[in-house]
């Protein structure tokens, strides 16, 4: 199965992902994809929104929770505290991505094939994706929240899955993403759990 190379107008197969940093499988699902976007408008335009929404949304969950609108019972402090490390995590996991993404990068599939993303978005650096990782870390500092930690991994995912879904990442962008900001949220939680056992 080919597809025309954006940049040079000639026939490119699917396989010729070596020459972006995309495997095969990353490419068959983009196109996958792709396939199902007149198919079923309704879902593409539900990815569209999710795909740019979702980190407002995010914030928006932790700010209230920050407030203690979400769980006063937790208490002002735990709230705070919670609160700051996700957006602690969130910053350095994007900071820790800078030079990976510069390293790989990977041009977005929009870039290589004759596919026009859902959502428009500027090129370049594709691989890891800031928004899967971003997600990951901000739900990664409420590990010791079981259900606000549960809804901000549902959130995660479904940014994840939009991003790929409406064009603009590879799967392994953004489960390269997933694990950079999982990890690092973890390290961050360690760290501020145990400074904050200190400052009480």
């Amino acid at each position: 199965m080919g597809v025309a190379d954006r940049h040079t107008g000639r026939p490119r197969e699917i396989g010729a992902g070596h020459r972006t940093g995309a495997t095969t499988f990353d490419e068959q699902i983009a196109l996958a994809c792709a396939g199902l976007w007149t198919r079923h408008p309704w879902w593409s335009a539900i990815a569209s929104v999710l795909a740019q929404v979702t980190p407002g949304v995010m914030l928006v969950l932790i700010a209230l929770w920050g407030l203690g609108v979400l769980e006063p019972g937790a208490g002002p402090a735990v709230n705070t505290w919670t609160a700051l490390t996700a957006l602690a995590a969130a910053t350095i996991a994007r900071v820790l991505n800078e030079p990976i993404a510069r390293y790989f990068s990977r041009p977005r599939p929009f870039e290589v094939t004759v596919l026009q993303p859902l959502v428009a978005h500027e090129r370049g650096e594709s691989f890891p994706s800031n928004h899967a990782t971003g997600g990951f870390a901000l739900a990664g500092a409420f590990l010791s929240h079981p259900g606000a930690h549960a809804l901000l991994v549902a959130l995660a995912l479904l940014l994840s899955l939009s991003r790929v879904y409406t064009g603009l990442h590879y799967l392994t962008d953004v489960l390269a993403g997933a694990v950079t900001g999982t990890l690092v949220a973890t390290g961050v939680w360690v760290t501020a759990t145990h400074g904050f056992h200190l400052l009480i």
